[in-house]
């Protein structure tokens, strides 16, 4: 049996690119929730993985070797995505959908499964937190609710990440532009203006250090109206040049 593919399949594998995340080694932070999520279920084996077009990363894991990163996909976490709801299987060999599965039907063995789906802001599930027994199993409503709750750290963990890529992009941006506008200066101005300049430049510096939203300097300013600030800049520049002609 094949394994089911979420309806916004297209639109999730977009989501999930997005991240910059597929293809990198594990972490710490996502390995403590792992293994958070394996300690408060009582479970041997838990993972994070994230699910590409072809291939299931483990971003974080507890009770795996180190050296087992990913996997083909067509895990039981392929089932998991196609809702925004638990999966809970007492017993995998007693479960037609899953008793086939090579991880069932042969080493390691697994009986039992629990997983939750890694639901970002935009409804798109990037992948699950699982956790996994070689003993058929139940787990009751607290543990169920841990499990959720830990999916949501992982998620959050995973926003954090792509928000520190976003601003170090538009830092990186904004930062060529200054290069490029005080190369600009020194070829066109006279030095004493040239110097003047760069000090309307320089007051405005504050925008190239972020924070996780504000921009240190300017309270009210976040990262969206950068280069609206950049903008600016160079418009005061462009004056200063037209008033000494």
């Amino acid at each position: 049996m094949e394994s089911p593919i979420p309806q916004n399949e297209r639109d999730r594998l977009t989501a999930l690119e997005g991240y910059g995340i597929i293809g990198t080694p594990p972490e710490v932070d996502f390995d403590d929730i792992a293994e958070m999520a394996g300690q408060i279920c009582s479970c041997p084996v838990s993972m994070i993985n994230l699910i590409a077009e072809k291939w299931e990363w483990f971003k974080g894991k507890y009770g795996l070797p180190e050296e087992i990163n990913c996997e083909p996909r067509g895990s039981i976490c392929s089932t998991t995505i196609c809702s925004n709801d638990l999966l809970i299987v007492r017993d995998l060999a007693k479960d037609e959908r899953f008793a086939h599965r090579e991880m069932v039907a042969g080493e390691p063995h697994f009986r039992f499964y629990a997983g939750a789906p890694l639901i970002n802001p935009d409804g798109y599930a990037l992948g699950t937190l699982c956790i996994l027994d070689y003993q058929p199993r139940v787990i009751d409503a607290r543990q169920l609710k841990a499990l959720s709750s830990l999916a949501r750290q992982a998620v959050a963990q995973l926003e954090l990440r792509r928000k520190i890529a976003e601003l170090r992009e538009i830092h990186r941006t904004l930062s060529a532009e200054k290069l490029q506008t005080e190369t600009l200066l020194h070829n066109i101005l006279p030095q004493g203006i040239c110097r003047g300049a760069k000090g309307m430049w320089e007051g405005s510096a504050a925008i190239l250090c972020v924070g996780d939203d504000t921009i240190y300097g300017f309270p009210g300013l976040y990262a969206d109206d950068r280069k609206d600030r950049a903008a600016w800049t160079h418009r005061r520049i462009a004056r200063a040049f037209l008033d000494i002609r």
